[in-house]
């Protein structure tokens, strides 16, 4: 499984970094908060925002099913690879 390193959002040309609220949707899964820091940070409508929320949503969901569906060892190993790479 390929490790995220960042997100961007673009608008009007320009490349916005919103890693941080994309792993704190990740945790929490509280989209309306996600949709509110997106906003704040990027600048864009509710409809950009809410629309860049759904789709994260949805690659964030089928990740966790495919990460939910590897076999204990090759979950745990993951787990250990990025606990690793935070220390």
């Amino acid at each position: 499984m390929e490790k995220i390193k960042n997100y961007t959002f673009e608008l009007n040309g320009q490349n916005h970094d919103v890693t941080n609220i994309v792993w704190e949707y990740i945790i929490t899964g509280r989209k309306i908060h996600t949709i509110k820091r997106i906003r704040e940070t990027v600048g864009c409508s509710i409809k950009e925002a809410r629309d860049f929320v759904y789709a994260m949503s949805q690659i964030v969901e089928h990740l966790r099913k495919k990460f939910l569906n590897m076999p204990k060892h090759k979950r745990s190993q993951i787990m250990m690879e990025n606990h690793n790479d935070k220390h």
